[in-house]
């Protein structure tokens, strides 16, 4: 699985395999944020079990695409806020891994939607390529605007 390193102790992407876990890991990783839902397919090491046998916290906070709602963003700032810094945002394939990170970065640094843009052209983000996902971005900025607060992730 690829892997962007978003900020100084961020990753994104989808689901890891055993491997690339431990490597995350020994990369800096202390807390796995999951966005995948409840039967989403998982592998036999994958999920909270090879987070705990790693040591790292497990947070799992669903987002279905269609059902998106900017309550799930804020559930993702307050259990980032509670969690040990060092992060692995992962869905199944990544794009909603990647429009979870940029709207709750927007929040933390008071982005406009330019400068959502910005960030995830520069960081090749492939969200964008998701219509409904997009449009949810760009709502959700224009609605929230960016009101400091949290931590990066």
């Amino acid at each position: 699985m690829h892997f962007v390193k978003a900020g100084t102790d961020v990753y994104v992407g989808g689901a890891p395999n055993e491997q690339e876990l431990r490597r995350l890991a020994a990369e800096g990783v202390h807390t796995v944020v999951d966005f995948r839902e409840p039967g989403e397919r998982r592998g036999p090491k994958d999920g909270p079990l090879a987070a705990q046998e790693l040591g790292l916290a497990y947070i799992n906070v669903p987002v279905r695409t269609p059902l998106l709602a900017d309550a799930q963003v804020e559930e993702f700032r307050k259990a980032v806020a509670r969690a040990p810094a060092g992060y692995l945002l992962h869905c199944a394939e990544g794009p909603r891994a990647e429009a979870m990170y940029v709207m709750k970065t927007a929040l933390d640094r008071r982005w406009g939607l330019s400068e959502v843009d910005q960030e995830a052209e520069r960081l090749g983000l492939r969200y964008r390529g998701l219509p409904r996902l997009r449009d949810f971005v760009a709502g959700f900025v224009a609605r929230h605007g960016g009101d400091a607060g949290g931590r990066e992730a």
